[in-house]
């Protein structure tokens, strides 16, 4: 492979790979035109097996175009292949760590902790003004950088815009950061509020969620007993990971107002200025992104992507068929009695039911992923491979257990369209 890529306007050397997943990789790259350094995530098309991977890589590409606020990297060119297709996006490099580099080298102070969750609650409201909003969905320690401007939510590889009245029910994200209407394939904005609690108890308490002991009662993570912080911060990261909506705390600039005077203190003023320069005027916004949620009921559209025959799918991808399940309805959670000692909670977590789900005679695609290939994934209680892994299963609900070095991530996922899930452990 080359070590340059062209664009149509410059011409980027690659210095050095930063990773490399099933589809693509990213690169570290340096322009020949201003000798600027940036990343170039690059789709590799001969490695794309299905269309849910090309369509998350447009989406991805539309929203970097439509979104500018300092704690996001820029778009600044892409790379086109065959067709005129999109194959690379060219963005802004970010010297920094991620929050999973900081996990792993120390603990944090209360100070730190602070100021990456309201710099992150600043991106998150600046998502949801967004007309529709925009909805992340995969908001973990190793998408959320911090260098010395701020914090910065990278990999907008599993966006989707949160279009009302959609009914399409596809589950992304990360094992462990999941909310459970995101499992159940209908994330909203709320979900990113609960996936940034659990990236900073995880960052706090530096361990993975999938390590936490969860209430089947109530679907709620202890999130008190993981933590050793004052009860106020510990109150706003608990409300955060509710698993009910109607007990979240969903609304990010509630939880900057929580923050009070320290939270508003936190953001520093140079970028607050950029906050509040970039935000463009939401009338605009209206008619630039209602424009995308039309055309035949689509929630995404990318009109600079010429129609294209299917991708062939890789040889080395292994493909098995994977019946579904009849799984009873979950069962009617038991009403948490109210707690003796935080009389902060003003009332029990109060879960709705799932209802069932229909099972159908068609069948879509479920990936599973992990950080580290060679995870054995078993659906439904029967083993059919290890990771990286595509199987065909029937449409409707299914039980996903990934285990790896002995560690065990189980989640339930409902399945109506070819959809993949990235396990962190």
């Amino acid at each position: 492979m080359a070590d340059e890529r062209r664009s149509a306007s410059d011409l980027y050397d690659i210095e050095r790979e930063l990773g490399r997943g099933g589809m693509g990789c990213t690169y570290v790259v340096r322009a020949r035109s201003n000798h600027q350094r940036y990343v170039l995530k690059e789709l590799l098309i001969e490695q794309v097996d299905n269309w849910k991977s090309l369509e998350l890589f447009e989406r991805e590409l539309a929203a970097l175009r439509a979104l500018e606020h300092p704690g996001i990297p820029k778009l600044v060119d892409v790379i086109e292949g065959e067709e005129g297709r999109v194959t690379g996006l060219v963005q802004e490099l970010i010297e920094g760590e991620t929050v999973q580099q900081m996990m792993e080298a120390g603990p944090l102070g209360l100070d730190q902790l602070e100021r990456i969750l309201a710099e992150c609650l600043e991106i998150l409201a600046y998502l949801r003004s967004r007309v529709p909003p925009v909805v992340h969905r995969d908001i973990t320690p190793r998408n959320v950088m911090v260098d010395r401007v701020g914090a910065h939510l990278i990999d907008f590889g599993s966006v989707k815009w949160a279009v009302s009245g959609s009914t399409a029910l596809t589950s992304v994200g990360t094992f462990g950061y999941m909310a459970p209407e995101q499992m159940m394939g209908r994330p909203q904005p709320a979900s990113d509020m609960y996936a940034l609690g659990m990236t900073l108890v995880a960052l706090a308490s530096r361990r993975d969620p999938a390590e936490f002991q969860v209430d089947d009662a109530t679907g709620r993570v202890d999130v008190r007993r993981q933590l050793e912080l004052p009860d106020w911060f510990e109150e706003i990261l608990e409300r955060m990971t509710a698993p009910g909506l109607a007990e979240r705390l969903s609304d990010p600039r509630e939880a900057l107002r929580l923050l009070g005077e320290r939270g508003s203190a936190l953001v520093p003023v140079g970028r607050a200025a950029e906050v509040a320069k970039v935000a463009p005027n939401r009338a605009v916004a209206v008619v630039s992104l209602a424009l995308i949620a039309v055309a035949a009921g689509a929630v995404f559209v990318l009109s600079s992507a010429p129609d294209a025959p299917p991708p062939v799918p890789a040889a080395s991808t292994p493909m098995v068929d994977v019946p579904a399940v009849a799984e009873p309805a979950l069962p009617t959670p038991v009403p948490v009695p109210t707690p003796v000692v935080p009389a902060k909670v003003a009332k029990p977590v109060e879960v709705v039911p799932a209802e069932p789900v229909p099972l159908s005679e068609d069948f879509a695609v479920l990936g599973v992923e992990s950080q580290v290939p060679g995870a054995v994934v078993s659906i439904d209680g029967k083993v059919v491979g290890v990771t990286p892994l595509d199987a065909r299963v029937q449409q409707g609900a299914h039980r996903v257990v990934v285990e790896q070095d002995g560690k065990v991530t189980a989640m339930p996922v409902v399945v109506w369209e070819d959809l993949r899930l990235s396990v962190g452990f």
